[in-house]
C-alpha cells in the first residue's frame, strides 16, 4: 500500500525506477502518479492494483492499489514493522491484509487467504 498523495507517489516512482521495475501494462510508470488516470483505470477497466515486475525476475510482481481500499492514515497507525538490515518496512496488519484479499477475490488472493489463515492459526497455536 502506498499513500496516494502526489508527492509521495513521485517518490515511489523514483524508488521503483531505481529498482528497474516496469509496469505490467503498456503505460509509462509516471502515469501512476496521475489521479485522473488511476480513476479512469478503475472506472473503465475495473483495475484495483497497478502491477510492476522486475525484468530480471519476471515472476516477481509488486501490486500497488490504485485507490485506497481503506483509511491509509488509520491503518498506518496500526502497522507492524519488519527490519531488513537498517531499513524498517511498515506492514499492514494480517487481519486487514486478509480482508483486502477477500474483497479482491482474484484466484491468487483466494489462495493467499487460505495460506495466511493457516499461518495465523499456526502462530496462535505456538502462543
Amino acid at each position: 500500500m502506498v499513500d496516494l498523495e502526489e508527492s509521495n507517489l513521485q517518490e515511489f516512482v523514483k524508488a521503483v525506477k531505481g529498482l528497474n521495475f516496469k509496469p505490467k501494462i503498456p503505460v509509462p510508470l509516471e502515469d501512476f502518479t496521475d489521479k485522473g488516470k488511476r480513476e479512469s483505470w478503475v472506472k473503465e477497466k475495473g483495475m484495483m492494483v497497478f502491477s510492476l515486475f522486475d525484468p530480471r525476475n519476471p515472476y516477481f510482481l509488486l501490486d500497488v492499489f490504485v485507490i485506497e481500499p481503506f483509511d491509509f492514515n488509520k491503518e498506518y497507525k496500526a502497522k507492524r514493522e519488519m527490519k531488513s538490515g537498517k531499513v524498517k518496512i511498515p506492514l499492514i496488519s494480517l487481519d486487514h491484509l486478509v480482508k483486502m484479499k477477500e474483497k479482491a477475490g482474484r484466484p491468487q488472493d483466494i489462495s493467499d487467504v487460505f495460506y495466511l489463515k493457516k499461518i495465523e492459526g499456526e502462530w496462535q497455536n505456538e502462543k
